[in-house]
């Protein structure tokens, strides 16, 4: 499932390596080390760029309003920056609020699982 939606978000990942949750709050608190850079010295793409890789790991943990915040803010700054990256962010959110709307449904088992 993980492997699906990084696929979606452009992340590489390979399907025979699975991601792990340890993986993205490790990637979370990387991106949140880069984001207070970024802030201390006035990269605002750099800001975009940290928050945006935050809201696609807390969209594969599955914490999508926190997710949509993310990105909301994401968007913000690349149209204030005027960055070609806002459209994708667009799309993004529209497909994440989406999901949000739609009611939650158990998680399909893998085959082996049982």
């Amino acid at each position: 499932m993980l492997e699906q939606q990084s696929a979606q978000h452009g992340i590489n990942v390979r399907p025979e390596v699975p991601i792990e949750i340890d993986d993205l709050r490790t990637a979370i608190e990387f991106y949140e080390q880069r984001l207070v850079i970024a802030r201390e010295i006035g990269d605002l793409r750099g800001e975009a760029n940290a928050l945006y890789c935050i809201g696609l790991a807390l969209d594969l943990l599955g914490q999508c309003a926190e997710a949509i915040a993310q990105a909301e803010a994401v968007l913000a700054i690349y149209e204030q920056i005027e960055s070609a990256w806002a459209v994708r962010v667009r799309q993004m959110l529209a497909e994440w609020r989406a999901a949000a709307a739609k009611p939650a449904r158990k998680p399909r088992k893998r085959r082996g699982d049982r």
